[in-house]
């Protein structure tokens, strides 16, 4: 009797652990498909937003966006607000370049330069890419003769304070 009584076991037993092997690899299908029908109708549950500022662009080196910013009437040399969480935890006001400098965009520097950005403060952005570990940024930033910040800065450990350093170098 007792060998009934297991094959009865085993025979409930057994279904539900199919459907559950089963279940899994079908709810995954489904989660999927859902997600790429939301993409093909233009939902973006975890995109993040574009960006809405030059500097903000330059910040995360969304080359396009700076760009299409700077074609839509936003000034390539005007400070912009970074929101918090696009370089650190802390919101910044910088200029595009500082941006793209304190981001580590070397090629986001050349860009802005290409379609306008100015070093507003030659100083301040030339301290800004030694403390951020970016100097080869600097023959970018200033003409050499007009430098007139050539004071290596050491690395900072973070942006507030490479900022904190550097704004008296304006």
């Amino acid at each position: 009797m007792t060998t009934m009584a297991t094959a009865a076991s085993r025979s409930t037993v057994v279904p539900w652990r199919i459907v559950i092997i089963v279940a899994l690899p079908v709810l995954t299908l489904v989660v999927i498909a859902a997600i790429l029908a939301g993409e093909a109708i233009g939902v973006h549950p975890w995109a993040s937003p574009p960006p809405a500022t030059v500097s903000e662009a330059a910040a995360i080196g969304a080359a396009y966006q700076a760009i299409a910013l700077i074609r839509q009437g936003q000034d390539p040399s005007a400070a912009g607000q970074l929101p918090p969480g696009v370089i650190d935890r802390n919101g910044y006001n910088l200029t595009p370049i500082d941006a793209a400098i304190v981001g580590r965009r070397l090629e986001m520097i050349a860009l802005l330069r290409a379609h306008g950005a100015q070093t507003t403060h030659p100083g301040r952005s030339v301290c800004l890419a030694h403390a951020s570990g970016l100097p080869e940024a600097v023959p970018l930033l200033v003409d050499s003769a007009a430098s007139g910040a050539d004071a290596i800065v050491d690395r900072a450990q973070s942006v507030a304070e490479a900022l904190q350093r550097c704004d008296s170098r304006k």
